[in-house]
């Protein structure tokens, strides 16, 4: 048996005492960093989501059904049918959208008993009718066959606006009750955009009315 301290013999005491020491003063470093890290900003609170940003409002100011009507109406009284076009949803040429905005304009005149207070000014309209939320009925225009419904249908345009257009049904529907309201005319007389008092330029048909 060899002695302690004898030539040639390992002095006893603690294997690998100085791996571990390393290791336990690496950890506790570790350790201080990270509390260190965590009180830099005590009270700093999570980055909040970014907010959706609205999309812009309509320059002509089809926003709401209400506008959209009035607008219409105002550019059609105007002959300005470049810019009355604009509120049909329409895929025509130019040149056949204006003279569709114009056969609109002359229906709408002559038949359509509706009032602009009746006709939502909330963007997303009335949604008097749950299972079309994006239609807005703004009034009937009667005809020989009938009634038809007057819509606006709420589209999405490129860029995420969202606006309100005479509806594709409507229209079809315009080029034959034109050709009715013109031969009305001429057998029983002068068309109402003629005969019927204004205000602010507006038929007086589409001017506010006071709530009952």
């Amino acid at each position: 048996m060899r002695l302690r301290g004898s030539p040639g013999t390992r002095t006893c005491g603690w294997p690998g005492a100085g791996a571990l020491f390393l290791v336990l003063v690496t950890l506790l470093t570790l350790s201080a960093f990270a509390r260190a890290q965590s009180n830099a900003n005590p009270g700093a609170a999570p980055a909040a989501a970014p907010t959706a940003t609205p999309p812009p409002e309509d320059p002509l100011g089809r926003d709401t059904p209400r506008g959209a009507v009035v607008r219409f109406v105002n550019a059609a009284r105007h002959n300005e049918y470049e810019l009355a076009r604009q509120y049909l949803d329409t895929r025509l040429p130019p040149a056949a959208a204006e003279t569709l905005a114009r056969q609109l304009f002359h229906v709408v005149d002559a038949r359509l008993p509706a009032r602009l207070a009746e006709i939502s000014d909330r963007p997303e309209g009335s949604r008097s009718n749950p299972l079309t939320p994006d239609q807005e009925q703004i009034g009937e225009v009667e005809y020989r066959g009938g009634t038809l419904p007057v819509i606006l249908d709420r589209v999405t345009r490129p860029g995420g606006a969202r606006i309100w257009l005479f509806s594709t049904g409507t229209l079809a529907s315009v080029p034959n009750l034109y050709a009715e309201v013109t031969t009305s005319q001429r057998l029983h007389g002068f068309p109402r955009i003629l005969t019927e008092r204004r205000v602010g330029g507006v038929s007086s048909r589409f001017t506010p009315t006071m709530a009952r």
